[in-house]
């Protein structure tokens, strides 16, 4: 079938007309689609709250960790006390003051 140069531009017009109205007809009259809102997938949800579960026992431990770790650093690096020791050279003297009266015996 040969083309006819004279009615090109009214084929390329109807064909225009006909894209318009199916595209009007899709947007307009198209039944609304249902999006689906909320998927649930048991093994990965528990999954999931085993893994939140472990995160925050870490998160608690690594919290202890850092508040021993600072008091540790703060009591080695301030200056001043000598914290918890005393000395035992009072103890020392009182257990050699009780053994002199009864001498050096080697018999």
């Amino acid at each position: 079938m040969p083309i006819d140069r004279d009615n090109l531009r009214d084929l390329l017009t109807a064909l225009g007309i006909i894209a318009v109205a199916m595209l009007a007809y899709s947007l307009l009259l198209a039944t609304p689609a249902h999006a689906q809102i909320a998927v649930t997938d048991p093994p990965v949800e528990t999954a999931t709250a085993q893994t939140a579960s472990e995160l925050n026992a870490t998160n608690k431990t690594l919290a202890q960790d850092l508040q021993e770790n600072t008091q540790t650093a703060q009591s080695v690096t301030t200056a001043g006390g000598a914290g918890a020791w005393q000395s035992n050279a009072g103890y020392f003297a009182s257990l050699a003051s009780n053994i002199s009266p009864f001498g050096n015996r080697t018999n």
